[in-house]
């Protein structure tokens, strides 16, 4: 008996010293910039490497591209620059690792005095931009506003509430990556390639003829179709127009393997999407090819399921070249 009331008398002293250390720990990391930046290869240090690597490097920009990787792996600036005769540094291709609607918005919204002086803007759209409920990703938690979060297109409100009262639960997933992001050199500077974008992987000339599509199927497996993240692309494109910003919305094909596994898994979303991306409002056009062999590619022109290697970025590069040189 004894024993247990010196524990007991012990424990409001414990409490006091771990309310202080969570304290110490909200003000100080969980609510500094430096814990979404420290890993620059992830979601949210990306963010700061183009702020401060890319962007500002750019004077006189002339087509601004906005979307996932699959969009920065598609477009080679300098080459396109010289197809449609523009300025050499005037295209600024923004694609993040897996980025979607929230996250052009919020790239483009932070960076609005340097990319709004674009002529033409370039927003890619994904099949995962039309779903019911999106998990709310790194960037949403880094910068969504109170109103963002309580407008959040899916189930994860009280979570991101949470998260704004509260930052250190926002930011849980960066400090497990900071413990272990300096042996996977994971906080090392991305390097930034001669066309201005950021090298995320060694190049790929080609891909393989079949590659194992099942993963990425799979995350669209019973996922019910919405709107989404397509509501921050309508509010981008708004925010485009606003600024005089010419903006066309693209979807950059994927393998025809992986167009026919997503059919297969989840037909309703397929069929949703590709009705739904016709229906943005505003834009200049839509180019939005399903699958690689409809713009005359192959499955090699991808060195994953959707990711053009060199060899399709050449062919995707010319193909915008028309597409925005015919609106010029």
């Amino acid at each position: 008996m004894p024993m247990l009331v010196r524990i007991i008398g012990k424990a409001p002293r414990g409490w006091v010293i771990a309310l202080v250390l969570l304290t110490i720990f909200e003000l100080f990391v969980a609510r500094s910039g430096w814990i979404w930046s420290y890993e620059a290869r992830s979601d949210t240090g990306i963010v700061d490497v183009l702020e401060q690597e890319v962007i500002p490097h750019v004077n006189d920009p002339s087509v601004v591209f906005l979307g996932s990787s699959r969009v920065r792996d598609a477009v080679q600036p300098r080459d396109l620059e010289i197809l449609m005769d523009l300025p050499r540094d005037s295209v600024l291709n923004l694609g993040l690792t897996s980025g979607l609607g929230f996250d052009s918005l919020k790239l483009y919204e932070r960076n609005r005095e340097m990319l709004s002086m674009a002529e033409i803007a370039v927003v890619g759209a994904e099949i995962f931009d039309f779903t019911e409920s999106p998990r709310p990703d790194a960037r949403a938690r880094r910068y969504a506003t109170l109103g963002e979060r309580l407008d959040w297109p899916g189930f994860d409100k009280l979570g991101l509430l949470v998260g704004y009262l509260w930052r250190t639960f926002d930011v849980r997933d960066q400090v497990r990556g900071l413990v272990t992001s300096s042996w996977r050199g994971r906080n090392e500077t991305l390097p930034i390639d001669p066309d201005g974008r950021i090298a995320w992987r060694d190049p790929v000339e080609a891909g393989e003829p079949t590659v194992d599509v099942s993963g990425v199927a799979s995350q669209i497996a019973g996922v019910e179709p919405g709107r989404g993240h397509s509501i921050y692309i309508e509010e981008l494109i708004s925010m485009l127009r606003e600024d005089g910003v010419e903006v066309w919305v693209v979807h950059v094909p994927v393998r025809d393997e992986t167009a026919r596994a997503f059919e297969e898994s989840n037909p309703e979303l397929v069929a949703h999407f590709r009705q739904s991306i016709q229906d943005f409002e505003g834009v200049v056009g839509i180019d939005a090819p399903w699958q690689a062999s409809s713009l005359g590619m192959r499955d090699t022109s991808f060195y994953d399921y959707g990711h053009p290697a060199a060899s399709g970025a050449r062919v995707l590069t010319q193909h915008y070249a028309r597409l925005l040189g015919d609106e010029r």
